[in-house]
């Protein structure tokens, strides 16, 4: 009774019954399977059974993978066009910028930029050919500055001397508002009260604005023809920069055209 308990008691599968053992199993077209030897149907795996005492399987987490870094784009070299983009980088003569006080180095930058882009220069040559074209233009309009500013610094001591002339200047219903130097400040900004003011005290006088800057312009009409001098004289210097840049180029053109005729004719 004791070994008959004791022995195990192993059921017979299924699969191992006769019918089954003698059964053939058909290959799928395609296979490998020999021709002189019936291909025999796999078993089907077994399932593992653990008993009920045994510790249960603890899962290692995969480990995460690392992520690889971001491919960064390779760019290109620089073509040789770059020197119509940043002629400065050609040398010291293009990395100072003739400014004065008050001017910007932006501003410069961007019109040396603009004209560079417009002229195109395929060589340094004509890159300091632009350069020079972008300097005078800078120092003209900067003369065009300083004469508007000499008017309106005349014209300012102009209407200062006329208004210490006048009693009740900087006045408004009898109760003084402004002072002479707030209200030539006020009048220069536009302000409403301030213009109101000088105008009727001009038209008391029976002068007008235009009067008053055409006696300025008289008196600093020495002053302003030499500031005229000076920028006639930059922009003829401009205008010939450009002529020999043209001209440059229109004998390389030229030279080419011979070239490409030679060998034309030659052919």
């Amino acid at each position: 009774m004791v070994n008959k308990l004791l022995t195990p008691q192993t059921s017979t599968p299924s699969w191992m019954s006769d019918e089954v053992e003698n059964e053939t199993w058909e290959p799928k077209p395609g296979s490998q399977a020999s021709p002189t030897q019936p291909a025999i149907k796999p078993l089907p795996a077994e399932p593992v059974q653990r008993p009920a005492s045994a510790a249960p399987v603890q899962q290692i987490p995969a480990e995460p993978t690392a992520k690889a870094p971001p491919i960064e784009a390779v760019r290109a070299p620089s073509a040789a066009t770059d020197i119509q983009h940043s002629p400065k980088d050609l040398g010291a003569l293009f990395a100072k910028r003739p400014l004065v006080l008050g001017e910007s180095e932006a501003d410069y930058d961007e019109l040396l930029s603009k004209v560079t882009a417009a002229g195109k220069p395929t060589d340094a040559i004509e890159a300091l050919w632009i350069k020079d074209m972008v300097d005078l233009v800078w120092e003209s309009q900067r003369l065009r500055r300083l004469k508007a500013s000499l008017l309106m610094k005349a014209g300012q001591q102009a209407l200062t001397n006329l208004l210490a002339k006048t009693k009740d200047a900087g006045q408004v219903n009898g109760v003084r508002v402004f002072s002479v130097p707030e209200l030539i400040t006020a009048y220069a900004a536009g302000e409403a009260a301030a213009v109101a003011e000088v105008e009727t005290i001009l038209r008391r006088r029976g002068l007008d604005i235009d009067s008053l800057m055409a006696q300025a312009l008289a008196e600093k009409l020495d002053d302003i023809e030499r500031i005229d001098r000076l920028i006639a004289g930059a922009d003829a210097r401009r205008n010939r920069a450009l002529s020999e840049l043209e001209r440059r180029r229109d004998s390389f053109a030229r030279r080419r055209r011979f070239t490409a005729q030679d060998v034309t004719d030659v052919g």
